[in-house]
């Protein structure tokens, strides 16, 4: 996959942008060294190649954290394999190793309890794949990503993703664009892909399209060179 970006990322036809939930360091970590814009922690910060730092997109206070990490620490005693990530301006609650029938009876429970604690406030509950998150509702993929596709002028616009928090992006997207959704859940977005195997099917059929328009001299100047 990252041989696929990068590939997709040094055509200077492209813009890649990766939008996640996953903090700065770990983003910057996997993908720091490619040609890409990284979106971390749903779209609170932004990181363009070449810049070498990260900046945020909205100013937040995490004034919140320990009343809300208090009810998290109480729930992971009780379900073992579950724990919390905590990241600049959010946390989140992870149970994908979780024994599923103690999902069935944990998981509304504490839904019930962030909600009852978060709200009239601007914090949000978003639900991933086995994750549950509490932060701003302001910040969202869609969020961050209108934004970007309104600073730039693009002639094609394609966004995909696995997980629920991509439904904003799917809404966001302009309507022209082709949005991806990988997985069979219902979703906003125009199309469906069974799995990430497809999906990368895709990545590779656009990096041949890339690398043939490219021998073919598309991206040549009016002088005729590259």
């Amino acid at each position: 996959l990252k041989w696929l970006l990068r590939y997709l990322a040094n055509d200077p036809k492209n813009t890649v942008v990766i939008v996640s939930g996953r903090d700065r360091f770990m983003l910057k970590e996997w993908l720091g060294d490619l040609n890409l814009h990284l979106l971390a922690e749903h779209g609170l910060w932004v990181y363009h190649p070449g810049q070498n730092k990260w900046s945020m997109t909205t100013v937040l206070d995490n004034n919140w954290k320990d009343s809300v990490r208090h009810i998290l620490e109480l729930f992971t005693d009780r379900m073992p394999g579950s724990f919390i990530e905590e990241k600049d301006y959010s946390l989140a609650w992870h149970y994908r190793q979780c024994e599923p029938d103690l999902v069935a009876v944990k998981l509304s429970e504490l839904r019930e309890t962030l909600m009852s604690l978060i709200q009239s406030t601007t914090l949000g509950l978003q639900e991933g794949n086995k994750v549950l998150e509490i932060k701003d509702s302001r910040v969202n993929k869609g969020y961050v990503s209108s934004i970007f596709i309104q600073n730039n002028s693009f002639d094609f616009v394609l966004g995909a993703g696995d997980d629920y928090t991509d439904e904003d992006l799917f809404l966001a997207l302009p309507p022209s664009s082709f949005s991806i959704k990988i997985g069979i859940e219902h979703s906003h977005a125009k199309y469906h892909l069974k799995s990430w195997q497809s999906m990368r099917t895709i990545l590779k059929r656009l990096v041949n399209i890339s690398t043939d328009m490219f021998r073919q001299g598309y991206y040549a100047d009016q002088s005729g060179d590259l």
